[in-house]
């Protein structure tokens, strides 16, 4: 009876996290072992682009430009998925699981750059000089890249490889703050839900940071684009 007691208390004591994504089970066991409880539910779903000839575009554009550009590994895994084969990239990512995924899929493809979000991506890619790039991305994809090269008279082929669907719920459990992964996410959460401007939110810089400024007055940024990043930022959040 004294050890349920214990437990109990426990959870009860415990920090109640909501993550807008579904995290991997080691992140989640970590948590627990910290006293934070994660719940995750997936508030997008991605879906890659199957549409006839799309691997022979794919293969005409890399075969005219080397250069690439990804940033989510999204982009990568569908990219993967038409099986297009031997891609010898020179590629500009987001680092992190973007990176991690270029790395493991693309291993005869050279990395000339990479960062943590889209701004500080371009200026990676203005550094290299080039002519012009191809753009791997979802059919919801920011227009922070794309934009920001066009200006600088840097020519995009811009090629969607998967879609973002919304699958907004509503969650009824109270958290003591809430993960979100991307701007979508964001999107999708506030369809069936409110935000308290005081509850704390937990983020990546860049794109997701900027749709929650105006929804929330307590943003803690995760100092690297990853999930285990993340989790590390909610955890010296809480347990300073």
């Amino acid at each position: 009876m004294a050890r349920r007691w214990i437990r109990d208390v426990m959870i009860t004591n415990s920090i109640h996290i909501l993550s807008t994504k579904v995290l991997d089970e080691a992140i989640i066991n970590q948590a627990a072992s910290e006293n934070i409880v994660i719940d995750c539910a997936a508030f997008i779903q991605i879906k890659p682009i199957e549409t006839p000839g799309l691997k022979e575009k794919i293969e005409k554009a890399v075969e005219q430009n080397p250069y690439a550009i990804f940033t989510s590994a999204n982009a990568v895994d569908a990219v993967v998925k038409q099986k297009v084969q031997d891609l010898q990239l020179k590629i500009f990512c987001i680092s992190g699981k973007t990176r991690k995924a270029v790395e493991l899929n693309f291993p005869e493809s050279t990395i000339v750059g990479d960062a943590s979000y889209g701004a500080e991506l371009v200026q990676k890619i203005l550094n290299e000089n080039i002519d012009s790039a191809v753009f791997f991305c979802g059919d919801r994809r920011l227009d922070t890249v794309p934009q920001a090269l066009l200006v600088n008279s840097i020519r995009i082929e811009e090629i969607i490889v998967y879609e973002t669907i919304l699958t907004p719920q509503r969650i009824e459990k109270k958290h003591d703050g809430v993960m979100f992964f991307s701007p979508s996410a964001v999107e999708s959460f506030l369809a069936k839900n409110r935000l308290k401007k005081t509850l704390p939110v937990f983020s990546f810089a860049g794109a997701t940071h900027t749709k929650l400024k105006d929804i929330s007055d307590t943003i803690i940024i995760s100092k690297t684009s990853s999930e285990q990043g993340m989790f590390d930022t909610v955890k010296n959040y809480f347990y300073p």
